[in-house]
């Protein structure tokens, strides 16, 4: 089932000023508006984008996935934690999780400690039942439904070559690659037009996106086929962030789902997590027939539900009376096995997993981080939970890295 609204053109006129540079680069012109108000509506900068990341479902085409009939327990400890004045180091520079609260303008902060929320707050407006758009942190959870695929036998392991499911991949830059290879991001890809400057900056699919929201009119189920095969590179020898990659393992899925990957969630995740509120997955066009989930950025769910993520996460797929997703695939995708994913170029404090990040040090953490400082954190030795919500206007200013000092300050607050 789809959703969507118009947005009303006075509410962007502030935010105008302040557009994604894929606007910028088109001309002024009325066919280009609706370019530059997906553009506003998904900036981090302007002031308007704590409203505009709670209601992007509703002004976009979307899929929704039903919240469970009988909700799961997430009990309250009787004392809260009041976590603003709590000291954290970060570059050599102590300071309060208040301003970091105030400087990456968090919408919502949830931290659950032995499957007990200690702490909750949400900001400008935002309630424990706000839907927030997740952007990346979409990627862990289509990695977790890989994982449920693999567990059911509707893919038989992810050494296997992607293009055995989708035949129509070959002779493009995804021939040759494994599913591992995929969700490594070690797929060795070049795209027509990409710059150096580009490089893992999403520009990969930045563009059919745009168009796709603001036309509705598809493309994302074709936009990996137009990959091409990076000169003098292998599959699996070096990694990049491309976005193209969890667009494909969505392909995939709906492929081996017989479904769209919005269904398959909702059955085989939302409903045996108990989630409170529904979820809904922005897709690229506006009628039901054909449309295609955005798998690497487009999923929106409450953060109580994000926090359900996190305890089956930590539990090895365990949640609710449910082996969700196997411990095997848990462990497999948390780790970095090979050289290609350990010791990042522009990440130097994280390795990367199967579309999760993996701190350094040996703390066992991993966390799903999403544009604009949508995070969420598992510590399965401390068995704890953190997720987070923002509109951060700094994103990218080592996001990551400030946030794992942040939340281990919490938990060793406890």
């Amino acid at each position: 089932m789809l959703s969507a609204e118009s947005l009303p053109l006075k509410s962007l006129v502030l935010s105008l000023t302040m557009l994604a540079p894929i606007a910028n680069a088109e001309p002024a012109t009325e066919i280009n508006w609706p370019v530059r108000q997906v553009a506003a509506n998904f900036s981090h900068k302007n002031d308007a984008a704590p409203i505009h990341f709670r209601q992007l479902h509703t002004l976009y085409p979307s899929r929704k996935i039903a919240n469970s009939e009988a909700v799961s327990s997430l009990p309250v400890t009787r004392k809260q934690l009041k976590v603003a004045d709590i000291r954290y180091d970060f570059d050599g520079k102590e300071s309060i999780i208040g301003d970091y609260i105030d400087n990456r303008r968090l919408t919502g902060l949830l931290v659950i400690k032995d499957g007990k929320i200690v702490h909750e707050s949400n900001y400008f407006g935002y309630e424990a039942a706000s839907s927030r758009i997740l952007f990346s942190t979409t990627k862990s959870i289509v990695s977790l439904l890989v994982g449920i695929a693999i567990d059911e036998g509707l893919i038989n392991n992810v050494n296997e070559p992607l293009v055995k499911y989708l035949p129509e991949l070959k002779g493009s830059g995804f021939d040759g690659a494994s599913i591992k290879n995929v969700l490594q991001m070690t797929t060795a890809l070049y795209f027509e037009g990409e710059s150096a400057a580009a490089a893992g900056e999403g520009r990969d699919i930045r563009g059919a996106t745009v168009r796709s929201l603001a036309f509705g009119n598809g493309g994302m189920r074709q936009q990996p086929k137009t990959a091409q095969h990076k000169p003098g590179a292998e599959h699996g020898e070096a990694w990049e962030y491309l976005n193209t990659n969890s667009q494909v393992l969505t392909v995939l899925l709906e492929r081996v789902a017989g479904t769209t990957v919005a269904e398959f969630a909702q059955e085989k995740l939302w409903t045996k997590l108990g989630t409170e509120q529904p979820a809904y997955w922005l897709v690229d066009r506006r009628t039901d027939e054909d449309a295609m989930e955005h798998g690497w950025m487009g999923l929106v769910a409450s953060l109580h539900d994000l926090g359900r993520i996190g305890l089956m996460v930590a539990n090895e797929g365990k949640f609710n009376g449910h082996q969700i997703v196997s411990g095997d695939w848990l462990r497999e995708s948390t780790t970095a096995d090979n050289t290609a994913v350990r010791n990042l170029p522009h990440h130097k404090s994280t390795d990367y997993g199967y579309q999760w990040w993996i701190p350094h040090g040996d703390a066992g953490e991993f966390m799903s981080v999403g544009f604009a400082g949508q995070i969420i954190y598992v510590n399965p030795s401390a068995n704890a939970v953190v997720a987070q919500t923002a509109a951060d206007p700094d994103y990218g200013t080592r996001t990551k890295e400030e946030a794992v000092a942040v939340y281990r300050a919490l938990l060793s607050s406890l």
